[in-house]
């Protein structure tokens, strides 16, 4: 089993990557076009949203097992979802880059769902 204390220091991790993210797409993505610059966003947005909440179920899930399965699925879902966005704006191409996102968008759903 993972720990609480583990948990919150891979959430640290993602709110660490989201703001330099963030700032990234604040700085240096000027030259893409206006869908561009909103799919970043979209990344963006999502992930600090998400580090909120894998912040919030490590500290306050006490039962190890749900506490485990709901942050698996906010920090995967996370990954898969935001990860694959910031790619398909870098790389200035959807196909095949944005294939994990709608994985990631179902355990981001899952992760709320088991939380609940």
């Amino acid at each position: 089993m993972v720990s609480s204390q583990t948990w919150l220091k891979i959430a640290g991790l993602s709110g660490a990557s989201a703001v330099l993210l963030g700032a990234i797409g604040a700085h240096a993505i000027k030259s893409r076009t206006e869908v561009m610059k909103d799919v970043w966003k979209t990344a963006s947005t999502y992930h600090f949203m998400h580090t909120l909440a894998l912040s919030l179920a490590a500290s306050q899930i006490t039962a190890n097992r749900k506490r485990n399965i709901v942050c698996f699925l906010f920090g995967c879902g996370t990954l898969l979802f935001s990860g694959s966005l910031y790619v398909v704006v870098y790389m200035d191409e959807r196909k095949p880059f944005s294939y994990p996102a709608p994985i990631g968008g179902m355990m981001l759903l899952a992760g709320w769902l088991a939380f609940g």
